[in-house]
């Protein structure tokens, strides 16, 4: 799917075990409280076209708050925790998120956040009516 797996390799280099210290937390400043995740993935020029920012922009709010938080978690703690983002096809959105733990070795841990979504030129279904 072009439109996730573009945004998901820029990510990732943001957000990798080298540059994720680097990550300009301006952003934040730009975003105030209520940027939304497609105020941010422009501002970071993770995407090309404007019909990746509307794709974006379609995803559950609860879900994209859920996301941002967890970007936020690992940012505004020391050492920064890097993250790990993938897009694989689904039914309805969905998005997991797990974190593990730094060790001995691997002392930042890392989140992995998994998006899973239609294809951008699927429609959903069309809700039949219920028979009694």
């Amino acid at each position: 799917m072009p439109r996730m797996h573009m945004i998901v390799h820029k990510a990732n280099w943001f957000f990798d075990p080298v540059r994720i210290d680097e990550f300009p937390m301006e952003v934040f400043d730009e975003l105030g409280d209520h940027g939304s995740f497609a105020d941010a993935v422009r501002i970071l020029e993770m995407t090309e076209s404007p019909g990746e920012l509307a794709y974006i922009d379609r995803w559950p709010k609860g879900q994209i708050a859920a996301v941002s938080a967890a970007v936020r978690s690992c940012l505004f703690r020391t050492p920064r925790m890097p993250i790990t983002f993938a897009w694989a096809p689904a039914y309805d959105y969905e998005i997991t998120i797990w974190e593990s733990a730094g060790v001995e070795g691997s002392p930042r841990g890392e989140m992995t956040i998994m998006f899973r979504s239609r294809y951008p030129g699927d429609e959903n279904p069309v809700t039949l009516p219920v028979s009694a």
